[in-house]
């Protein structure tokens, strides 16, 4: 599993590691900001995550408020992306018909609130673990 961070711009902040200690770590540091998404970044920067890891399954999850600018970049750059899986949650003003157009399939658009983000996640893990 690996960690970016998306806003106007995206980045790592965890690597590819099956050491879930890294992963919380990594994750108590998130900070949110009010910056819109740039288009298709955040499925560049997941690409590139994948692209280093060696499993037969990969996955996509973004999580997004809504957000997002550049929207037909992002569903183009989703075609690109379509050998990983990818799931896509949405919480807050997500526009639930975007989700749908960039997730691999209807079950992989997601929407829920900031309160079910856990189960959201545990949800997602029994179903592509």
């Amino acid at each position: 599993i690996g960690i970016g961070l998306f806003g106007d711009k995206a980045k790592v902040i965890a690597p590819l590691t099956q050491k879930h200690s890294n992963l919380l770590e990594c994750a108590s540091n998130i900070k949110a900001d009010n910056a819109g998404t740039n288009g298709r970044l955040p499925l560049d920067l997941g690409r590139g995550i994948l692209a280093h890891g060696h499993g037969k399954k990969k996955y996509i999850i973004l999580l997004t408020d809504g957000v997002w600018e550049h929207q037909d970049d992002a569903i183009k750059q989703s075609q690109r992306c379509k050998a990983a899986g990818i799931v896509a949650i949405g919480i807050g003003t997500a526009d639930q018909a975007f989700l749908r157009q960039i997730a691999t399939s209807s079950e992989g658009a997601i929407y829920t609130n900031v309160g079910n983000l856990k189960e959201t996640f545990s949800r997602i893990a029994t179903r592509i673990g």
